[in-house]
């Protein structure tokens, strides 16, 4: 199996595939937590109580981890190594993760911001498992788009359009 080269970032058109990547895996992510009830409590208090916004804070961090990574091989010049490409997106995450935690988490009080106040909630629920978990959306994301960078736009496009419609439907669901 060859997986195509994302990190190039002027490369604007990879975005659709990294962009449905991450769409996938979010959804993934939202069907095992709203059927499935798993991943703890405070995760679905995160999609019941802040619906689409939710799914697009979980999408665009991911992405823009991705854009960073995808500056760092541009900048550095590092030629494409899958490996090596997911193993930087995963520490671009991580440092993300990190720095919430200890720059916006920690510092906040109750009731300054709902969103604030999940992310206290489900830290104090999941600790450092939450690293673990974002990893796995961050490499799942990056495999993805690298395979679908070996397909036409239009399978891209597509599977992007139908994963907008139907997350909604779940996210909403009880």
């Amino acid at each position: 199996m060859i997986l195509g080269d994302i990190s190039n970032a002027n490369n604007t058109l990879d975005l659709i595939q990294i962009f449905t990547a991450v769409l996938i895996v979010d959804f993934i992510v939202i069907l095992i937590v709203k059927k499935g009830r798993r991943l703890g409590k405070v995760i679905n208090v995160w999609y019941d109580q802040l619906g689409m916004t939710a799914v697009m804070l979980d999408v665009f961090i991911i992405v823009i981890g991705i854009i960073i990574t995808r500056y760092i091989f541009s900048y550095f010049q590092i030629p494409f190594n899958a490996t090596y490409f997911i193993l930087i997106a995963l520490i671009v995450q991580l440092i993300h993760d990190i720095l919430l935690y200890l720059l916006v988490i920690v510092p906040s009080k109750k009731g300054i911001s709902q969103v604030v106040d999940i992310y206290k909630d489900y830290s104090n629920e999941n600790g450092a498992y939450i690293l673990l978990a974002d990893s796995a959306m961050v490499l799942a994301s990056c495999l993805i788009a690298m395979l679908l960078k070996q397909q036409d736009n239009h399978v891209s496009i597509s599977l992007m359009i139908l994963v907008i419609y139907l997350i909604p439907y779940y996210v909403y669901s009880k």
